[in-house]
């Protein structure tokens, strides 16, 4: 597997704040004669790619020259296996992406004044794609050629429905070793269709390979018919989609043509899925990067269905947040689904492995490892988790006396909104997710909302502020190995945005609830369901409750003791939300954090006999709790 290169991505990146300088001073020349700015863009497409770099950098205040530069640092630091043509070509690409990204802004701010003056704050909401890293696109296509290498077809069919600049035409005719491919690539913007003709038409020239034909077409990619000179159907499906939710004019007409599997806020990248499916032959593949929320999110479950019965999932590659560096909270996965022929074709294993680089930190797992897929239709909502194993699926069957939702109400945090017209009926302290912490919930920084005061979407009901409950954190980042965060608040105190409430029927039992929400075995279950950015409330019901008075209170002794040593000390530190918590909690109470994690033990050893575990499924839920997805 190649491995990132983050020198690379920040090379090819690092510097399109100049670029964007450069593209102003240009567009103000060209753009009294020229009135569309796609046109300009595409003839400094051309001219970057005909210049010669090293013979312009001594005119620094030429601003094509300082692309110039640009380019040349791009090309310095490309992997050696990279000819030189291909290195500057890729340059181009991502520098010329983000510049028509930075036109399509402007564009937005006259023809959308209503966005507000600002228009459009990025190019992911302008056009719902972001260039894609070498890194991951390399990775993708070679995955892609190691199947394409095992059909008997000496020539392949190649379609990519969201072309851009053309980054995946790019990166196959990069790959040296590859069969006869002929490239078709789709996409409704006339500029980005332009720019894709220019880049690899260069490579093209380079390269002098005819095995290689490419093919672009200006149309939407799903639902316009194919142009007639191009195959029905093809033996691959390659690309980046869209991520983009809400899109006011499409998502009505999807909703309409995919009725059958898209529901609710739907990501458009799902379409683009659906549509691929559709023009796919017998045992092609189909391989796309898309945001790791497509594993869990419930509004895919459908697709996933789909996917699970008519497609083998061949690999599974997951990347770390800020791969994309446009959207540095998300992380990225690729997959190359095979189509079942008519046949029927024996499902086999999948290969799930972790990018590797430097990106994502120390503690980001670094395996691979293959599964038998048919485990993740057993799971509830049909999710792809990379973690999970037939050992593990004791996790899914396990059962209790009730429901965590018969125990208690699980109650939605309140919801700050601009201009909002719901009036707080008494005062209370607001308490976001940043102020939760295990069996401690900090108000310091908590922030009082006064009497009359109407800062939220709906009312505050009172008989939920005034009692005693739990607070949990309703916002966790994805890469983060705990799940649950949960913390017994007193009276006049709310989740407030970013956290939510539990209120146990028997205010006695609060303590238990408390400690079992924070245990390994809560962690594990809820893990093996969702580890989306939010905690879904509607699996945090479904939570199984075993009744066992003895070993309840036992439970709830535990954990009383592990509050009153995390308020001990969160007392004497100056923030909550200080960073690296543990190390410092070490450092400073060395006594304290050695008692607190052997009572914590000894919490999570009570949890797993009041559920009659066996040493085995201790051991799995155990590994499942401390891992890291992401």
């Amino acid at each position: 597997m190649a491995r990132a290169n983050p020198m690379q991505t920040r090379v090819t990146f690092k510097h399109h704040r100049l670029a964007l300088t450069a593209l102003r001073q240009i567009t103000r020349e060209r753009t009294r004669a020229e009135p569309t700015r796609g046109d300009a863009l595409s003839t400094l497409a051309a001219r970057c790619l005909e210049m010669d770099t090293v013979a312009l950098r001594e005119s620094p205040r030429d601003p094509l020259a300082q692309l110039a530069q640009v380019i040349a640092r791009a090309i310095d630091r490309s992997p050696k296996w990279k000819p030189s043509w291909a290195a500057k070509a890729e340059a181009v690409l991502h520098l010329t992406e983000r510049l028509l990204g930075f036109a399509r802004s402007e564009r937005a701010r006259v023809v959308n004044p209503q966005r507000g003056p600002n228009g459009y704050r990025n190019r992911g909401i302008a056009c719902g794609t972001y260039s894609t890293p070498d890194f991951i696109s390399d990775e993708m296509c070679k995955d892609l050629l190691r199947e394409l290498e095992r059909t008997a077809n000496r020539e392949h069919t190649v379609l990519d429905l969201s072309l851009e600049a053309g980054n995946y035409p790019l990166a196959l005719l990069m790959q040296r070793r590859r069969p006869r491919i002929s490239m078709f690539g789709m996409d409704r913007d006339r500029e980005a269709i332009s720019l894709a003709r220019i880049i690899v038409g260069f490579a093209l020239r380079q390269e002098n390979d005819p095995d290689f034909k490419f093919s672009a077409s200006l149309q939407d990619s799903i639902w316009s018919d194919l142009p007639r000179h191009w195959p029905r159907q093809f033996d691959a499906v390659i690309g980046n989609p869209p991520w983009k939710t809400r899109h006011p004019i499409d998502c009505p007409r999807l909703l309409d043509t995919y009725r059958t599997y898209l529901t609710g806020q739907f990501d458009v990248y799902l379409a683009f899925m659906l549509r691929a499916h559709g023009l796919l032959k017998e045992g092609g593949l189909l391989s796309m990067v898309v945001p790791g929320t497509f594993l869990f999110n419930r509004n895919a479950e459908a697709v996933r269905r789909m996917f699970l019965e008519h497609y083998d999932l061949v690999s599974l590659t997951l990347y770390p947040r800020r791969a994309f560096v446009e959207l540095p909270s998300v992380a990225p996965i690729a997959f190359v689904f095979r189509k079942k022929n008519g046949a029927g074709v024996r499902a086999r294993s999948t290969r799930i492995s972790y990018s590797g680089g430097s990106l994502g930190g120390l503690l980001r797992p670094q395996l691979s490892r293959r599964i038998a897929p048919g485990i993740w239709l057993k799971l509830p909502a049909h999710v792809f988790h990379p973690l999970a194993g037939r050992d593990s699926l004791f996790l899914i069957s396990l059962e209790g006396d009730h429901r965590l939702s018969h125990a208690g109400e699980i109650a939605c945090g309140l919801r700050l909104r601009h201009g909002g017209t719901a009036r707080v009926a008494e005062t209370f302290a607001g308490i976001f997710a940043r102020d939760i912490r295990p069996f401690h919930a900090c108000q310091r920084h908590a922030v009082w909302y006064k009497r009359g005061s109407a800062p939220f979407d709906r009312d505050p009901r009172s008989e939920l502020i005034s009692c005693e409950k739990i607070l949990f954190q309703d916002v966790r980042c994805m890469t983060l190995a705990r799940r649950l965060v949960a913390a017994r608040s007193g009276p006049q105190t709310m989740g407030v945005s970013t956290a939510s409430a539990f209120v146990p029927r028997d205010p006695r039992r609060i303590g238990f609830y408390e400690a079992l929400l924070n245990s390994e075995f809560a962690n594990a279950w809820y893990k093996l369901r969702d580890v989306h950015r939010c905690i879904k409330l509607c699996i945090l019901t479904e939570f199984p409750v075993v009744d066992d008075e003895t070993r309840w209170s036992r439970i709830a002794e535990l954990g009383e003791e592990l509050r009153h040593i995390r308020q001990t000390q969160h007392r004497y530190l100056p923030s909550c939300s200080v960073a690296r918590e543990s190390e410092v909690f070490e450092q400073k109470f060395p006594k304290l954090s050695q008692r607190a994690g052997l009572v914590q033990v000894q919490l999570d050893t009570e949890v797993y006999s009041l559920y009659e575990l066996s040493k085995s499924q201790r051991r799995v839920a155990h590994q499942l709790s401390q891992q890291r997805v992401f």
